[in-house]
């Protein structure tokens, strides 16, 4: 009985905190070669981003703030989706070199304000 009443308390405070996680998810797009790190996510209601270059902080996490109208909509965000794609591709270019070569990462996030239901999306 006793072991029976120590699994529930676990598995309650198990899913109490994953309940408390569900809105804090992060996303990271990173360079080709992986050496820059672009992070994303919302922190106490307020979208932000960091970026770290070789694993050391090059900007250390900042609130992104954009309004519409005086209305903060990147306050009270949920997060909605996220695709991801890259870029690999050389084109011929007038200057230093002949050729140009454009590779990245990058990720379009679906994001929806709350509080007002703006719906919007990122694109880094």
């Amino acid at each position: 009985m006793r072991e029976r009443i120590k699994i529930i308390v676990l598995l309650f405070i198990l899913l109490l905190t994953v309940s408390a996680n569900q809105n804090k998810a992060v996303f990271f797009i990173s360079s080709p070669d992986g050496s820059i790190m672009f992070r994303i996510f919302p922190d106490k209601k307020q979208l932000s981003y960091a970026v770290l270059m070789n694993g050391k902080p090059v900007i250390e996490q900042s609130s992104m703030i954009m309004t519409v109208d005086s209305f903060g909509i990147t306050q009270g965000i949920k997060f909605s989706g996220i695709e991801k794609y890259s870029v690999n591709e050389i084109y011929p270019w007038y200057g230093l070199h002949s050729m140009a070569v454009n590779r990245c990462n990058g990720a379009r996030i679906a994001i929806r304000n709350i509080e007002k239901n703006i719906g919007y999306t990122l694109d880094i």
